[in-house]
């Protein structure tokens, strides 16, 4: 049976099923995948926002619902991974939804069963309860890196640090220059999506260490292999 995602007026997303005739354009979830959202949605929204995060490839296109919130769900994961490795402790909590994120998310929600009872502070109890297992998840698994790379390969990328040897036009003694770009997100086609390092700071804000960019590195010159390296 079809479904689609839904908002009570305490904040709580769940699935809501849909007949047959008021889903003709429904996400072909496989039944694999279609369970495995129901099972995740009915233990928590964490849970089901986790599974989409999880999920991403199995269904093409999506409906704009869950689309929306995948993208919420990459969000909130991508803002794990630029986190220092402090907030993998218990003791830390996790970076909170920015303010002016949340605003986003509240007027981009599409039309959607429950849309009436959603707020900022809607999306950042959702955000909190996602980053508070997703931090669970990843100490049991041995750490956030190792965690991200597991349920979602592409997510391991996140928060990388790439040097790439660009031509340098400007100057004929120096005609070559290291460029140093950061994983920022992933596409919607889960490509990396890089922006200059120095941005990795706004990242940080509320770190305990703000300079401290404690990331992997990885050397690239232009139409060469890459090779790894350590920041």
């Amino acid at each position: 049976m079809p479904f689609l995602p839904a908002l009570s007026p305490h904040g709580r997303l769940y699935l809501q099923p849909l007949a047959p005739a008021e889903g003709p354009e429904a996400a072909t979830f496989s039944e694999e995948t279609a369970q495995l959202l129901e099972k995740a949605f009915a233990r928590s929204s964490a849970d089901g926002l986790l599974a989409l995060a999880t999920r991403r490839e199995d269904a093409a296109p999506w409906r704009v619902e869950f689309a929306f919130w995948g993208e919420f769900a990459d969000a909130c994961l991508t803002m794990l991974a630029h986190a220092p490795e402090a907030v993998e402790e218990a003791d830390t909590p996790p970076p909170a939804l920015p303010a002016e994120m949340g605003f986003d998310f509240t007027l981009r929600l599409p039309a959607m069963p429950g849309a009436e009872y959603a707020s900022r502070e809607v999306f950042a109890g959702l955000w909190s309860e996602l980053a508070a297992l997703a931090r669970r998840e990843a100490r049991a698994a041995g750490g956030l890196r190792a965690w991200l790379g597991g349920i979602n390969p592409a997510l391991h990328l996140l928060g990388k640090v790439t040097f790439h040897l660009a031509e340098n036009k400007r100057s004929p003694e120096t005609p070559f220059a290291f460029m140093a770009t950061y994983t920022h997100r992933l596409s919607a086609q889960e490509k990396p999506v890089h922006l200059p390092l120095g941005r990795a700071l706004q990242e940080y804000v509320g770190a305990k260490k703000p300079g401290g960019v404690a990331l992997p590195a990885r050397a690239s010159a232009a139409g060469r292999g890459e090779q790894r390296m350590d920041a």
